[in-house]
């Protein structure tokens, strides 16, 4: 992606240089783009704005145009992105790339097994028209052409108009649950904490304090410290994954106290203020990861294209 870019940036240089027509249309739409956003907008800036449009066009020119709303489009992208790559389909069909690249951004139907096949350029023949346009009802379309209709035709257009319905309720229903996952995920400290069985060791003084948390060999159990063991921690809890690794499974491996051997800082996440602190942290992480992954469960089938 960075080379392509580098390519058409490249590209509009060398066009404003010896492509009049086209330098009288970049200076035109230099002069807007200052009005509406920023006088002292650069040509530089504006130019980056060019090279994310074209890299963009080929997305919005997928998405119906049902979906094109100011109101639903630009705020539900975030959410879609954020969901789908919490599913299940999304981190196998990705499992090789997601451990040494980013995230990919892939193009999705809400119909098993059958995909989208890419939207032509827009005005083109077979491409989405606007609202209103001629092919986008019955009341525009010609008498005489519509006598020479068939039934095949109606059922073609039937079909058209249910699968943007469909692309609309799955849109709307990724949309919802990233807004959910979102909330849970940044706000992670105000979840309830989950209730885990605590098995306290006879003999062992009160404490808090955290050296090294360790896990069962089932994973049900958490090691606290030499005097607490929680219990009880449901298997679904390891479903919801951070890269290669479960969210408590990161706890653990994080909130440990360490000392660096080159520099002999010591890490310690430990906090006199708030000494229960990393316990309630537990609890509150295994109720994320179960809401994550009952979320996730819930959302329609899809099928990524290839």
């Amino acid at each position: 992606m960075p080379e392509l870019s580098q390519q058409i940036e490249s590209l509009i240089k060398e066009e404003r240089r010896r492509n009049p027509s086209f330098r009288n249309v970049f200076d035109d739409y230099y002069a807007l783009s200052r009005q509406a956003i920023n006088l002292s907008l650069s040509e530089e800036a504006v130019e980056r704005m060019l090279v994310q449009h074209l890299l963009t066009e080929r997305i919005f020119r997928t998405i119906p145009l049902a979906l094109c709303r100011p109101d639903l489009l630009p705020s539900g992208t975030s959410s879609i992105i954020s969901t789908l790559s919490c599913t299940i389909e999304y981190r196998q069909r990705y499992a090789a790339n997601l451990r040494r690249e980013l995230p990919r951004i892939p193009f999705a139907s809400d119909i098993p097994k059958t995909c989208h096949p890419a939207a032509p350029p827009f005005g083109a023949e077979g491409s989405m028209q606007p609202a209103g346009s001629i092919g986008t009802s019955d009341d525009s379309i010609d008498p005489s052409a519509r006598k020479k209709r068939g039934p095949q035709d109606d059922n073609a257009h039937k079909s058209s108009v249910t699968s943007v319905v469909k692309d609309l309720e799955v849109f709307s229903a990724f949309v919802k649950a990233g807004q959910r996952l979102a909330d849970i995920h940044v706000h992670y400290e105000q979840q309830p904490e989950y209730s885990l069985k605590k098995i306290e060791k006879k003999g062992e003084k009160l404490d808090y304090r955290v050296e090294k948390m360790k896990l069962s060999k089932d994973k049900t159990q958490l090691i606290y410290n030499k005097f607490l063991t929680l219990a009880d921690i449901p298997p679904e809890t390891y479903e919801y994954r951070l890269g290669n690794r479960s969210a408590l499974e990161w706890i653990v491996d994080q909130y440990q106290v360490s000392t660096d051997k080159r520099s002999g800082i010591t890490n310690d996440p430990n906090g006199d203020d708030d000494p229960t602190y990393i316990l309630r942290l537990i609890g509150q992480v295994i109720t994320v990861s179960l809401e994550t992954v009952r979320v996730v469960k819930g959302l329609p089938e899809l099928c990524i294209a290839e």
